[in-house]
């Protein structure tokens, strides 16, 4: 398997916290696997799979509901208490799960490899864009709520 194509969204340094960047990495130009985040640990870089909250349905209404619920949110009924799963290697309680990751470690270390290499690359033209004093185009539109709203509709007085 080869990794055939490799992109990252790189952000926002007061937002991000230890996520760096959100990649996308395409298999053999067939597959394609989004939302891998690259964070900044205490010992390097380290590559977080996709995921997802691991949800239980409420017995009454049929609602989705987060492990970590007490109660169903839409009808209020009291969830079971032996929702919760345990992580067999930690013995800790777990409320997401990996959507994919490598099963091989070689794997995992190529994937991780291709998105450093891409997010140093990223960043690199990042400073190249700001020491020229252009504003990156992932900061300019970043909030979701200007992403839903649009560019601002301008009205000329007298046209409403």
């Amino acid at each position: 398997m080869e990794i055939t194509g490799v992109s990252v969204r790189l952000i926002q340094p007061l937002r991000r916290g230890r996520v760096l960047c959100v990649a996308s990495v395409t298999f053999d130009n067939s597959f394609v696997v989004r939302n891998i985040r690259l964070l900044e640990g205490p010992k390097g870089y380290f590559l977080a799979m996709p995921s997802q909250a691991i949800t239980i349905k409420c017995r009454r209404c049929g609602r989705k509901n987060t492990v970590r619920s007490n109660y169903c949110n839409l009808c209020g009924t009291r969830l079971p208490e032996e929702r919760i799963p345990i992580d067999s290697e930690t013995g800790k309680p777990r409320s997401y799960q990996d959507v994919a990751h490598p099963i091989k470690t070689e794997l995992r270390e190529k994937i991780q490899a291709s998105v450093i290499e891409e997010y140093k690359k990223a960043l690199e033209q990042q400073n190249k864009q700001s020491a020229q004093g252009t504003v990156p185009t992932q900061y300019k539109t970043d909030s979701k709520l200007e992403r839903q709203i649009g560019e601002p509709k301008r009205f000329i007085s007298g046209n409403p």
